[in-house]
């Protein structure tokens, strides 16, 4: 049994300073609209806190996992995006498929997004890294309401969104907030999923008596993969984490159950590009690779 806990000295701490964003005209608005909008985000530390806070079934957030990637449909607009989200960590528990439409709305000063739902779905599972699937795709494939557009506005650094109407059906979200750090998704602003942009690694780990793993793509926020070794079966895991005294950090944890104390765990500060560990024969390396953010085994 595996009972160490390990401070974060052996992660390198390798941040990249923060830069404030200020844009003044609509276009430079547009421009980093268009450069926050698409990625990953998960809300595994939202679901983390309110369980920790043993928030009541009825008000708690589900699990959600939401990629957004920018694509080339022609027949639809110049600003393109394919959406996909899913429930539990489960890339098998697609909750919604979207297209959105990006433009100019100058009569509102906003940038105005419309949202359109394929109507075969299946059809377009893992558009966001098998963009063939997208070929001749055009409007006459999905449906929307005009009048659930959502129209974004730059407010005090972070854009806000609200559709237009105030009664859109399921599942259009009624509010939205995006940060250069999260998403905010929901049917209002007290009830919202909070999904924190998603960085993904690239892992390598080997342990005695143990086949090595190489170049596995892990996401910071629960990824995970398997070791099998003569005695049992061993995982590695990223996993964000929260604390007052500390504000966010990155865990990266070997262990063989889902024990709290039953496991080696490195935690760094939440924005490191690399962390590791060797401990008796085992170790692990993890490194950011952003080139990778959709390479999830996913429709290539």
């Amino acid at each position: 049994m595996i009972r160490l806990i390990f401070a974060a000295l052996a992660a390198l701490v390798l941040a990249s300073p923060a830069t404030a964003q200020n844009p003044e005209t609509f276009e430079e608005q547009l421009d980093l609209f268009l450069d926050w909008f698409p990625g990953r985000y998960d809300n595994g530390l939202q679901v983390e806190q309110q369980q920790a806070a043993n928030t009541s079934q009825d008000a708690r957030i589900d699990r959600r996992h939401v990629i957004i990637r920018r694509v080339d449909l022609p027949r639809f607009g110049a600003l393109a995006f394919y959406a996909e989200q899913y429930r539990d960590a489960d890339p098998d528990k697609v909750a919604h498929q979207h297209i959105y439409i990006a433009t100019r709305d100058f009569d509102n000063e906003a940038i105005r997004l419309r949202v359109y739902i394929p109507h075969e779905p299946d059809k377009l599972l893992g558009a966001y890294s098998d963009a063939s699937l997208l070929d001749g795709f055009d409007p006459e494939m999905t449906r929307n309401w005009a009048s659930c557009d959502w129209l974004w506005r730059w407010d005090d650094g972070e854009f806000r969104a609200k559709t237009v109407a105030d009664d859109c059906p399921a599942p259009f979200e009624a509010v939205a907030t995006l940060r250069a750090d999260a998403l905010l998704l929901g049917r209002k602003s007290a009830h919202a999923i909070i999904a924190k942009r998603v960085r993904p690694f690239v892992c390598s780990g080997q342990f005695p008596k143990a086949d090595p793993v190489s170049e596995v793509w892990l996401h910071d926020q629960g990824g995970r993969f398997g070791m099998i070794t003569p005695r049992e079966a061993m995982y590695a895991a990223l996993q964000r984490r929260y604390s007052e005294a500390r504000g966010e950090t990155l865990e990266l944890r070997l262990t063989n159950s889902d024990a709290v104390d039953d496991a080696i765990v490195i935690n760094a500060a939440g924005d490191v590009t690399a962390l590791s560990f060797d401990f008796a024969g085992a170790n692990v390396d993890c490194e950011l690779t952003p080139e990778r953010l959709y390479d999830d085994g996913r429709g290539g």
